[in-house]
Parts: structure tokens; C-alpha cells; sequence
């Protein structure tokens, strides 16, 4: 019996210990540790990139929406620019009652020629019987404006420029224009003259070479 209450004595001995060391370690947890099962809302909803980082270091600002032009409109746009100021219709297609060149008509202001061509390359005056004439010297092309700085004058030379006139370029065969632009007024070996609306259009021709070598709108009158 002394055996049996001796034996049963030194297995609580054991057993105090055993206990102690438990709750000692369950004490002695981390906070994080434990926390780590729970799951953060904030972090798990913001999804950070590297260049969102390099952004925010520098001071940098949310790029704006990304923005969806118009087709039509960009193609509009792009169309007239190709020659020039244009009209609302077909700024490449040559009208009697519209006439144009380079997208120009007699009578636009030079502040349009500014917008749509920017500084000319050079300029010069032209005196003329009646008046002096400003000449403005772009790449391919001239425009002349009268003393008021109303356009008088288009006139196309160079062989790359887009003159808008119907699909017409320097350098075309004279039989183009009769194609593209019907009989002329007047003709001659060396200039075919169409006449149209406040305005006549010059198409000088070389005869040796057999092709168109300038293009001139001028007023009437």
C-alpha cells in the first residue's frame, strides 16, 4: 500500500511540471503569430504595382481615363489637313462654284493660313498695278494676300505637295486635267484657264515635257 500511494505521488510530481511548461509556452505566443490566420481586409482589396509605387515616390498623380476619339471626326479632321483650311463637304474635289487650291479659297483670312499652315518659310512683296501683294513661301506652295491680309492668290509647284484639286499633281499629264477637271475655258499649248466663281484657275503646262509644272488661283477682277 505504501508502494502504491509512493508511486501515485511521484506521477502528480511529473504531471505539475508538464503543466507549467504548457501554459508557459502558450503564454509566451506572439500576438502576430496568432493574428496571422486573420486575414488583413485593406491588403487583400489594394493590388500594388511597381509603377504605382514609383508614382507615389515621386509625387506623381493617377494617370487621367483613357480617352476614345471620335473615328469620324479624327478622319474629317485628317482629311482636311492634308491640303489645307478645306470646306465642310469634299475639300479635295474642285468646285466652280467653291473653288479651292491647297484647300484654299480667295478671300480666307490670313489668320486661317496661320492656323492651318503655321510661319512660312519666307515672305516677300509683290507690287502689282493695282496693289502690293504679301507673299507667304511654304514648302511646295505660296499664298499671296492682298493688303487687307485676304487671301488673293494660291499658287502649287512642287511635285510632293497635295494641291487638292481632284486628285491633280504637279507633273501630271495635261490630259489628267481634261479628265479630272473637264474642258477648260480657255487652252493653249503652254495654259489651260478655268474659270469659276470670283476666281480663275491657271494650270501652266510644258509642252516639251508634256506634264503640268504649276497650279494658280487667283482673284478675278
Amino acid at each position: 500500500m505504501n508502494l502504491f500511494r509512493n508511486a501515485h505521488h511521484y506521477h502528480r510530481l511529473l504531471l505539475v511540471p508538464a503543466l507549467a511548461l504548457t501554459v508557459s509556452l502558450t503564454a509566451c505566443q506572439s500576438p502576430d503569430k496568432l493574428g496571422e490566420s486573420k486575414p488583413q481586409q485593406n491588403e487583400s482589396i489594394v493590388i500594388d504595382s511597381p509603377q504605382k509605387s514609383y508614382d507615389e515616390k515621386n509625387g506623381a498623380t493617377a494617370p487621367p481615363a483613357t480617352h476614345h476619339p471620335d473615328r469620324e471626326a479624327s478622319t474629317e479632321t485628317s482629311s482636311l489637313n492634308k491640303t489645307g483650311p478645306g470646306n465642310s463637304g469634299k475639300p479635295d474635289e474642285w468646285s466652280l462654284d467653291e473653288p479651292r487650291l491647297k484647300g484654299v479659297a480667295i478671300g480666307d483670312s490670313n489668320e486661317v493660313i496661320h492656323r492651318y499652315f503655321g510661319q512660312a518659310e519666307d515672305s516677300y512683296h509683290l507690287e502689282e498695278e493695282a496693289e502690293s501683294i504679301r507673299v507667304l513661301e511654304y514648302d511646295g506652295f505660296s499664298i499671296g494676300l492682298d493688303q487687307s491680309g485676304f487671301v488673293h492668290f494660291v499658287e502649287v509647284f512642287g511635285a510632293d505637295t497635295l494641291a487638292g484639286l481632284s486628285g491633280l499633281r504637279i507633273g501630271d499629264d495635261p490630259d489628267k486635267a481634261l479628265k479630272e477637271l473637264g474642258k477648260p475655258d480657255s487652252r493653249s499649248d503652254y495654259l489651260f484657264i478655268y474659270d469659276a466663281a470670283g476666281a480663275t484657275l491657271k494650270l501652266d503646262v510644258n509642252p516639251d515635257r508634256d506634264e503640268i509644272v504649276a497650279m494658280k488661283l487667283i482673284a478675278q477682277g
